[in-house]
């Protein structure tokens, strides 16, 4: 009877920590190839491009108007508020390079924003995959312009210097740390446990 007892209230507990800790989903296959290319990206960046892939046709308006503005960092922030896209959109007008590549390449774009509005936190698990793939590999680890952190089983992702963000096979950009309105990359993050994009508001009197 007390074995009895005994596997009741073990039953009971194992219940209620798996209601408070659901265990995220294993990503699949294709899902992992999918945000393969972002993976690496510093924290901010990869909430920022998982908000603005949900709006691709914003990401091809943003692209043509970034060609033509030829303005200087600073004008080009100012002018980039007064835009109707969305905070994640306008974020990426900071990185000319990766705003060009979404853009090039709409059916990526779509199928990561679509994939993330349908189960981000299997999308957010695919990215911790890839980094713990890198990092058992050697190749994911504090360095020059970043800093990796290991945080509540999660791999976090941050720049050494918040004026200038590095990214992964597309060069550093110098970012213009007195003017962070609310869409600017040091107001974006990820909830790794939720699957949530926040972004903050940033802006300076």
């Amino acid at each position: 009877m007390r074995t009895g007892v005994a596997f009741l209230l073990a039953a009971a507990f194992v219940l209620s920590c798996a209601e408070a800790e659901p265990m995220a989903p294993q990503p699949s296959d294709p899902v992992v190839e999918l945000v393969r290319p972002i993976a690496l990206y510093p924290d901010p960046l990869v909430a920022q491009v998982l908000a603005a892939s949900t709006h691709p046709d914003q990401l091809a308006q943003a692209q043509a108007w970034r060609l033509h503005a030829g303005m200087n960092p600073r004008g080009l922030t100012a002018a980039v508020d007064a835009q109707p896209w969305d905070p994640g959109v306008k974020a990426l007008t900071q990185f000319p390079a990766l705003l060009a590549d979404m853009a090039r390449n709409p059916s990526w774009t779509r199928a990561l924003g679509e994939a993330y509005k349908a189960a981000p936190v299997e999308v957010v698990s695919a990215i911790q995959t890839l980094r713990r793939r890198a990092q058992a590999d050697g190749t994911l680890e504090s360095m020059g312009a970043q800093r990796v952190v290991a945080d509540g089983g999660y791999l976090l992702i941050g720049p050494n210097d918040l004026r200038r963000v590095a990214v992964p096979g597309g060069g550093a950009y110098d970012i213009v740390a007195e003017e962070r309105f609310t869409w600017s990359w040091l107001g974006w993050d990820l909830d790794w446990r939720h699957g949530t994009v926040t972004c903050e508001e940033l802006r300076y009197p």
